[in-house]
């Protein structure tokens, strides 16, 4: 070990990349979400908001009726990325529309999952 006015210089080493790791690891997980999804997200939002809305609910309504916390109902309107799936399942059945997300990634409207679908068809001869 080298040892400059009594300091360890290894010891030094470590911490500066303790500090580096950390800064860096702080850095990815406050990273802006991409524009386009983000969009998606915060339209999807809005259209929760209008549907709760037509059903003369409150969000604290609408998150009873779903068993999700109020803030997690406000996240979710406001396009928040970090609201989980079962989240958003449980608020569309609240209000009755959970057959809606039927419509993600359907195979009628994904041509490459068609495509692929057809594929593996031919295979099974």
């Amino acid at each position: 070990m080298t040892v400059r006015n009594g300091i360890f210089l290894e010891d030094i080493e470590i911490s500066i990349l303790k500090i580096v790791i950390g800064l860096i690891l702080q850095s990815m997980s406050v990273m802006p979400f991409p524009i386009l999804p983000a969009r998606s997200l915060a339209a999807l939002g809005e259209r929760v908001a209008l549907a709760r809305r037509a059903r003369a609910l409150t969000q604290r309504d609408l998150a009873f009726l779903a068993g999700v916390g109020a803030s997690s109902v406000v996240a979710l309107e406001k396009g928040h990325p970090g609201v989980a799936l079962g989240t958003l399942a449980r608020v569309l059945d609240a209000m009755d529309l959970l057959s809606e997300m039927d419509h993600l990634v359907a195979p009628q409207r994904d041509q490459a999952l068609t495509q692929f679908a057809i594929s593996r068809l031919g295979d099974r001869k």
